[in-house]
């Protein structure tokens, strides 16, 4: 898992992290947000 980060970090520019962050960010609200309304889907 650290290798390929390190090989992200060391290969991207600024650009590319910041996608890959807003990425992992937008997956991280979704994800809270689908968990936090389970009980009214069901």
């Amino acid at each position: 898992m650290k290798n390929w980060m390190l090989e992200i970090e060391e290969r991207s520019d600024k650009e590319t992290a910041k996608i890959i962050i807003q990425m992992l960010a937008g997956s991280l609200i979704f994800a809270s947000f689908f968990v936090g309304n389970w009980h009214l889907l069901t």
